[in-house]
């Protein structure tokens, strides 16, 4: 499927805003930016973690937050493994899987709380207050990380976790999982940056929207890193349990109308018992077609 977007946010010279219409469910989605006006710095002060040894360990977290943002841990040990020595290191986000609380999504100001399983997580290592602390980290909500996961299962723990890079992703990018029951989305920073739109090449003979024109985009948005799979759309659609393992591309599903609804011409809401309705109905999140711009924008990386 062509990437998804919220609404149409981009600006052209030249040619007139058009939307993805071309082979529409067998390449990606996208997102919207989570929000566009000024958020103010958050900071987290009063951090304090409590150490549950065993193998069942855990870390327990308590800090203050002083506005809403979205929230990232990172454990550290002591590589002496002593309580005098004084140097740190991160045993690597992707051993982080077992987060619950007030970490990985957006979490509201206050006097927040998460736990870690140590156990689960990193077996057969020392767990000790002594060797163990945590760094968290605060981004305001329209200055978000770069990647986000969203889960498609209905019973899922986390419908969605944010992550720094994509190397804290747990198993990305071999696991299959990235590729059937979750989606994996790229922030694209592109607001207001001008960028050249249309055939690159010299000569031809091109469609009024393929001429080179300027381009700037009126917002950053979300996008997929891979091609929506006959797997990830059997999860939200409660589709057969033996497609839900299906990592190959899903292009059967290619009309605007089995996408959006056939009388739901954008900017309407797409209808319920589209693909789009029960994806968003599924995730909470308002997935959505994009325009050309913002999908060319992706796929070239913004040259």
């Amino acid at each position: 499927m062509k990437a998804f977007t919220n609404r149409s946010v981009f600006e052209k010279k030249g040619a007139s805003g058009i939307f993805s219409s071309k082979a529409l469910f067998c390449t990606v989605f996208a997102l919207t930016a989570t929000a566009v006006g000024a958020f103010p710095s958050p900071k987290i002060s009063d951090v304090a973690t409590a150490v549950t040894k065993g193998p069942l360990g855990r870390v327990d977290v308590t800090y203050r937050l002083s506005e809403p943002a979205i929230v990232l841990c990172d454990v550290l040990t002591n590589v002496t493994g002593t309580a005098s020595g004084n140097e740190y290191a991160s045993i690597g986000a992707e051993k982080l899987l077992t987060f619950t609380g007030d970490v990985g999504h957006k979490v509201d100001g206050g006097i927040r709380s998460f736990s870690w399983r140590a156990g689960a997580d990193w077996p057969s290592n020392k767990l000790d207050a002594a060797v163990v602390r945590v760094k968290l980290t605060a981004y305001p909500p329209n200055r978000p990380p770069d990647y986000l996961v969203v889960d498609l299962a209905p019973a899922s723990r986390e419908r969605h976790r944010y992550y720094a890079s994509a190397s804290d992703i747990p198993g990305f990018p071999e696991s299959d999982i990235y590729r059937t029951q979750k989606l994996v989305m790229r922030y694209i920073r592109a607001k207001n940056i001008p960028w050249t739109m249309g055939a690159l090449s010299e000569g031809g003979d091109f469609e009024e929207w393929a001429v080179p024109h300027t381009v700037r985009l009126r917002s950053n948005y979300w996008m997929a890193v891979f091609e929506m799979t006959v797997g990830q759309h059997a999860w939200f659609s409660d589709g057969e349990e033996t497609a839900k393992t299906n990592h190959l591309p899903l292009c059967r599903f290619g009309t605007y109308s089995q996408i959006r609804g056939a009388n739901n011409l954008y900017p309407a809401e797409p209808s319920a018992v589209s693909h789009l309705g029960l994806l968003n109905a599924r995730t909470g999140i308002n997935f959505e077609l994009p325009s050309e711009a913002q999908w060319e924008y992706a796929a070239k990386a913004g040259h």
